[in-house]
C-alpha cells in the first residue's frame, strides 16, 4: 500500500511529458523553500524560462516535434541543476527553477549557462532559444513566493521585450545584492 501511495504521489507531482516537477508540485514545495530561506537566512532565487517562438515550432513542425523539444529541454534543465533545486514545467513552454542557497549573481550565471546550452542543443534539429528572468528573495518582495514569482516573471518579460534569447535579472534583486556587498565591506 505504501509503495502504491508513493507511486501515486510521484505521478501527481510530475509533469508527464517532461518528467520535471509540475505546477502542483511547485505549489507544494515553494512555500517550504521560502520559509527555510527566511528562517535560516540563506539566499533563494528563482528563474523563469520561456522558450522563444514555441508556437511557431508547433505550427510548422507539429505537436509531436514540439513535445520532443519540451522533453529535451526538460532533460537538459534537470541535468544542469543541483540536487535540491526544483525544476518545474509550469505552462506550455514555460519552466521555473527554484534555486535554494543561490543569490541573484549565481542565479544569473546559471541562467546564462542554461540559455547558452539550450541555444546549442538543437533538439529535433531545430534552432531553439530561451528568454529567462531571475529574481532573489528580498525584503522588497515580502515573504511571499507569489511576489518572488512576479519579479522573475517581469524579468522574463523584459528579456522578451529586449529581443529574446537573453537572461534578465529583477532590478531590485541586483540592487539589493549590491547593497549587501557594500554593507559587508
Amino acid at each position: 500500500v505504501r509503495k502504491q501511495q508513493r507511486s501515486l504521489f510521484c505521478i501527481a507531482m510530475t509533469d508527464q511529458l517532461t518528467t520535471c516537477h509540475n505546477r502542483h508540485s511547485l505549489s507544494e514545495f515553494a512555500p517550504k523553500y521560502v520559509k527555510d530561506a527566511l528562517r535560516y537566512h540563506h539566499p533563494l532565487s528563482i528563474m523563469i524560462l520561456d522558450l522563444d517562438h514555441f508556437k511557431q515550432i508547433n505550427d510548422e513542425h507539429g505537436h509531436t516535434t514540439g513535445d520532443t523539444v519540451l522533453r529535451e529541454v526538460g532533460k537538459l534543465l534537470m541535468a544542469t541543476c543541483r540536487q535540491g533545486d526544483i525544476v518545474s514545467r509550469i505552462g506550455g513552454e514555460e519552466f521555473l527553477i527554484l534555486l535554494p542557497h543561490c543569490g541573484i549573481v549565481d542565479a544569473m550565471i546559471k541562467a546564462e549557462n542554461i540559455r547558452s546550452m539550450i541555444e546549442l542543443s538543437n533538439p529535433s534539429d531545430l534552432a531553439i532559444t530561451a528568454s529567462i528572468g531571475a529574481a532573489s528573495l528580498l525584503d522588497q518582495h515580502g515573504v511571499d513566493f507569489d511576489k518572488l514569482y512576479k519579479a522573475a516573471d517581469n524579468a522574463v518579460y523584459h528579456s522578451k521585450e529586449n529581443g529574446r534569447n537573453q537572461s534578465t535579472a529583477d532590478p531590485e534583486s541586483i540592487e539589493a545584492s549590491r547593497l549587501k556587498q557594500v554593507s559587508h565591506r
